[in-house]
């Protein structure tokens, strides 16, 4: 099996694994779901999405996480958009 057949080529898997751990860096949990899972699996999917928010985390807070969020976005003509 390609191991690169989900992302078409080593480039692209490449910058997705780049992304994941720019996240984890950040503090955030990534949590990964297949299109055969979020629509043939969608009980199994919310099961996982709950237990997951019900977890404590290592130490983010719903705040911490909104400001987190709003700082890393990127705001138009700000020049740090992608």
């Amino acid at each position: 099996m390609n191991p690169f057949s989900t992302h078409g080529h080593k480039r692209a898997h490449d910058k997705h694994t780049r992304k994941l751990t720019e996240l984890a860096a950040r503090g955030y949990r990534v949590l990964g779901f297949t299109d055969t899972q979020l629509t043939r699996e969608p009980i199994y999917v919310a099961a996982t999405l709950s237990a997951a928010l019900t977890q404590p985390s290592s130490s983010t807070t719903a705040g911490e996480f909104a400001r987190r969020a709003s700082a890393s976005m990127p705001v138009a003509g700000s020049g740090r958009e992608k």
